[in-house]
């Protein structure tokens, strides 16, 4: 296959972009290997679903929107603490759900003495955040679930939950 190079794109958003609108003439060369679009997009498919089977993802989504999950971690931190109960730890996943293919979800570990109330702290983050950013639900546990060093793991939580929304 012989290319002709019109432009360079970089792998990511710009290509996807490109490739839509006219994948039959897309090539992706790396070294001496190249790809048509359909190769490259399979080869991709292949890679991203092996990550996120093993809780690798971008980011979370909620009704095709990606979702930054330490914006809505620092948004909960900062409404809780104006709420008078802070939150000592707090995670944003997404979970599967039937409507939204997942729904942003916070799992906090309240401070001492604090009480979590659940519609008190959504509508504080509704004040802080775009609407589709907004959990769906809080849940409160004691702790979160943590590697050997410290780091809390979200593919743990996701799994633990996966079920919440019944989907």
């Amino acid at each position: 296959m012989t290319t002709n190079l019109i432009h360079r794109v970089n792998v990511g958003d710009s290509l996807t972009r490109s490739a839509a609108a006219r994948p039959a003439q897309i090539a992706i060369v790396d070294g001496d290997r190249e790809w048509t679009y359909a190769e490259f997009n399979a080869w991709v498919n292949r890679i991203c679903h092996g990550l996120v089977a093993r809780g690798y993802t971008r980011g979370d989504a909620t009704g095709g929107e990606n979702v930054a999950s330490i914006e809505v971690e620092k948004a909960v931190y900062a409404a809780s603490a104006e709420l008078g109960d802070p939150v000592a730890e707090a995670v944003v996943v997404g979970l599967p759900h039937e409507r939204w293919s997942e729904a942003i979800t916070a799992v906090v570990v309240p401070g001492p003495g604090a009480t979590i109330d659940e519609s008190e702290l959504l509508a504080a983050l509704k004040k802080r955040l775009d609407g589709y950013k907004v959990p769906k639900s809080v849940i409160v546990v004691d702790e979160l679930p943590r590697t050997s060093t410290g780091k809390i793991q979200k593919n743990v939580v996701r799994d633990t939950f996966a079920n919440h929304y019944g989907a």
